[in-house]
């Protein structure tokens, strides 16, 4: 919930990495130009066949996500990749709303949607790796990114001797958050661009208007 104490140190802990890392940075815009060059490759080799735009770019923008938050981007083809995405995708074209409803109640009366709980913990499998990953491998002294950060301020306060101050950055509010982030930007994001593509393919005026902007 976007209340609370725990929710209150997440949302501080996270604006200080992006002010930190990314927020007005070259090298973060440099990233997103980066991606950006990934996917017109990704489209040239499609060689004018017909494809899914939505998927290819979804992938680009979960890739700038996961550069936040796993320093690494995937391949568009990264089996793990597709799998998660796809999960995220899932869970958001479900009513968001049935996450506050009780598994018994679910199991009851909501027997169509049971599976956002299962998408929900599979994708939060796929994260728990990755923090392990980072825990094996982490140098406090130079954080790569979102995941390093808050393994390194669960550090601190307990170093600080306050571990009910700890508990705010346990792992599982780890992966939570990462899950809001790809929830909240990926497929969001994902859309705007979509429909964006469409107007431009469906409006070429409006294609030339924007291509004299950008030159």
């Amino acid at each position: 919930a976007s209340s609370g104490k725990v929710w209150m140190h997440q949302r501080k802990l996270f604006m200080s990495v992006l002010r930190q890392f990314y927020l007005g940075k070259k090298s973060f815009e440099e990233r997103v130009i980066e991606e950006a060059g990934m996917l017109n490759d990704c489209i040239e080799k499609l060689d004018g066949s017909p494809f899914d735009s939505f998927q290819i770019v979804g992938r680009a923008v979960s890739n700038v996500i996961s550069s936040v938050v796993f320093t690494d981007r995937f391949d568009y083809d990264d089996k793990v990749f597709i799998h998660l995405i796809d999960m995220v995708n899932k869970q958001f074209r479900v009513n968001p709303y049935l996450f506050g409803v009780p598994k018994l109640l679910s199991n009851i009366f909501l027997s169509d949607h049971m599976n956002l709980f299962k998408l929900r913990e599979n994708t939060l499998i796929i994260f728990r790796k990755f923090i392990k990953e980072h825990r094996e491998s982490i140098d406090y002294d130079s954080p790569r990114d979102y995941i390093d950060c808050h393994i390194i301020e669960e550090k601190k306060w307990m170093d600080l001797g306050q571990p009910d101050t700890a508990c705010f950055y346990r792992d599982i509010n780890l992966e939570c958050s990462i899950s809001d982030l790809f929830l909240a930007g990926s497929e969001t994001t994902a859309s705007a661009l979509y429909w964006f593509i469409l107007i431009v393919v469906t409006h070429p005026h409006i294609q030339t208007k924007c291509q004299r902007t950008l030159d």
